[in-house]
C-alpha cells in the first residue's frame, strides 16, 4: 500500500484476511480506483514471443481466470494493485520487492509470484482510496520513468511492456 492511501468504510481488510485464510490464495488484493473508476491495474500477465525472437510482457487488464467459489466478488488473476495482504512466506520465498527498480517493480514482484506458483486473488468489494499528490518524488520518477522501465524490462528479458484493455 502506498503512503498516500486513504481508508474508507469500504476498506474491509478483514474480508481480505477471510479469503486468504479460507482459500489457497497467497496474495489477496482490493480495489484502488483511479479517479473514482474501477481499478485498471488488475488482470493477466502474458509473455509473448515476437517474430524477432524477443519476449514482450502484456498486461491484459481485467482478464481473470475464475471467480472464487463462496466469494462471488473475488477473482483469481496474476496481478493486483498496490493494496494487498499476503502470507509472509510467499513474499520471502519470491524475494520481496526489488529496491533497484523504480518502474516495473510491481510487475516484477507479481511475475516472481507466478514463477513461484503463488495464487493471486482480487476482491472488488474491498477498496482503498488513492489520494496521489504531485510532489518532488513523483515528478523525479516521471522524468526517469523511461530509463527505469528499460531496466525493469531488461532484468526480466522483455523487449516491450504494454497494457491491453
Amino acid at each position: 500500500m502506498d503512503d498516500d492511501s486513504l481508508f474508507t468504510e469500504r476498506t474491509k481488510i478483514e474480508n481480505l484476511v477471510t479469503v486468504l485464510e479460507s482459500t489457497d490464495a497467497t496474495i489477496v488484493g482490493g480495489d484502488v480506483p483511479l479517479r473514482g473508476q474501477f481499478c485498471y491495474f488488475i488482470g493477466k500477465l502474458t509473455c509473448v514471443k515476437t517474430t524477432e525472437h524477443k519476449t514482450d510482457l502484456i498486461l491484459q487488464n481485467s482478464v481473470i481466470y475464475e471467480v472464487l467459489e463462496h466469494f462471488p466478488k473475488c477473482y483469481r488473476l496474476d496481478i493486483v494493485p498496490n493494496f494487498f495482504i499476503s502470507t509472509k512466506e510467499s513474499i520471502i520465498s519470491s524475494g520481496g520487492w526489488d529496491e533497484d527498480l523504480f518502474v516495473m517493480e510491481h510487475e516484477d514482484f507479481f511475475l516472481r509470484q507466478i514463477y513461484n506458483g503463488h495464487k493471486v486473488v482480487f476482491c472488488q468489494d474491498v477498496r482503498i482510496e488513492h489520494v496521489q499528490l504531485v510532489d518532488f518524488i513523483r515528478l523525479k520518477r516521471l522524468v526517469l520513468q523511461n530509463y527505469h522501465l528499460q531496466n525493469g524490462m531488461a532484468k526480466n528479458g522483455f523487449s516491450d511492456f504494454r497494457h491491453v484493455h
